[in-house]
């Protein structure tokens, strides 16, 4: 059973806040409804998740290829289409992909995959002196914090020869008896773990998703996971709000002193990818993500059915996506350099991202009845 720590930042989410919501509402076909929502959800399902998923789980034949082949170079490339994969997928971590007993079939597959900001160094480091066989049991034993694609870029783009782990840890000793060629050859046999796991993973999360449709059509059934039929499309939005709370506060207005979490006058050691410097690609593929929730999943359909204040909410929540990340593609600079040398470009891009997470919050939640947690709806920043 693997061992997993609770990611930081993140609202907790109930399976299905219904409280607050007239019954009268709830009712799905039939019922009042402009739109199914458990045919929305499904949606967003087949049209943005398993597109996505699949891209990813490829992406890891090519990246499996370029460790085996020790081809750094090569392995570095191939991670970062990986990474850049995945980074799509972080805005929709609902059902399978979400935290266990927060989301309806959660399995919390998402957090296993990448567990940025849990990652750490020094325990990364033990393994690589580690004699045991790192097998998929070998993890299941682990935190998530030593394994997934934020530790495999630490392997690939670091490779110290001072241990980063405290004196009382003793681990430097073990590094020095190894020496430079043995550490190498001990990172290299680490990545061929972690990758290994990684395809272990994705095929599971792959069998997982495979099924989830099913758990979205008997909503509100006797048995169900989800308690109303409105549900499914509830969690939907709970992983869109990702874009609010991970992409605008912590992985921009942290790094940026734009948040109180940020005690100086910026944080460029708080970005996501402090190894490979992809942070601003990362943030492109989060909002590429949560786009395609709506392009290629429906919603935006959804709206512009609804009503004429639909037709322009979606015509808004497009262009203020594009435009932000457009915004981020043109830039060059690394974000851990950026948000040092030319803060307010940052904060510019903050103030984008907030336009969006701005309309989402306040005009699509009510437009069409959406329940975010009750920290997100209370967030007006």
């Amino acid at each position: 059973m693997r061992v997993f720590l609770p990611l930081l930042g993140l609202v907790a989410l109930g399976a299905c806040h219904t409280e607050h919501h007239d019954e009268s509402q709830d009712a799905g076909p039939g019922g009042g409804e402009s739109f199914d929502r458990k045919a929305a959800a499904v949606t967003v399902v087949t049209g943005a998740v398993l597109p996505f998923q699949s891209t990813f789980t490829t992406s890891l034949n090519a990246l499996k290829s370029a460790v085996d082949a020790r081809d750094l170079d090569g392995s570095k490339t191939a991670w970062g289409e990986s990474m850049s994969a995945w980074q799509r997928l972080e805005a929709l971590q609902f059902g399978p992909a979400g935290e266990e007993g927060s989301f309806a079939g959660g399995g919390g597959w998402g957090d296993q995959i990448h567990s940025w900001p849990l990652t750490n160094t020094c325990a990364i480091e033990r393994a690589y002196v580690d004699p045991t066989a790192k097998d998929p049991a070998w993890f299941d034993a682990k935190l998530v914090n030593i394994y997934g694609l934020d530790a495999l870029e630490y392997v690939l783009y670091e490779a110290p020869t001072q241990t980063t782990c405290p004196a009382i840890v003793n681990v430097q000793p073990q590094f020095d008896a190894l020496g430079a060629d043995g550490l190498e050859q001990s990172r290299w046999a680490y990545a061929d773990a972690v990758v290994a796991n990684l395809i272990a993973d994705a095929s599971a999360l792959d069998a997982a998703w495979q099924g989830y449709t099913a758990l979205i059509e008997a909503a509100g059934t006797d048995g169900s996971d989800f308690d109303k039929e409105r549900c499914p499309l509830d969690q939907v939005a709970a992983a869109l709000f990702y874009v609010d709370q991970q992409v605008k506060d912590a992985k921009l207005a942290i790094p940026g002193g734009l948040s109180p979490e940020c005690e100086n006058e910026n944080c460029p050691d708080r970005v996501e990818h402090p190894w490979s410097q992809r942070s601003r690609e990362a943030l492109i593929a989060n909002l590429e993500g949560f786009h395609a929730a709506f392009e290629a999943g429906g919603l935006f359909a959804i709206l512009e059915a609804h009503s004429d204040e639909g037709k322009t909410l979606a015509a808004e929540l497009k262009s203020s996506t594009e435009t932000a990340i457009a915004a981020l593609q043109a830039e060059t600079t690394p974000l851990a350099e950026l948000v040092v040398a030319q803060p307010q470009r940052v904060a510019e891009i903050h103030t984008k991202v907030r336009a969006i997470t701005t309309l989402f919050k306040s005009q699509l939640v009510s437009l069409i009845n959406l329940e975010l947690p009750n920290e997100g709806a209370a967030d007006n920043d």
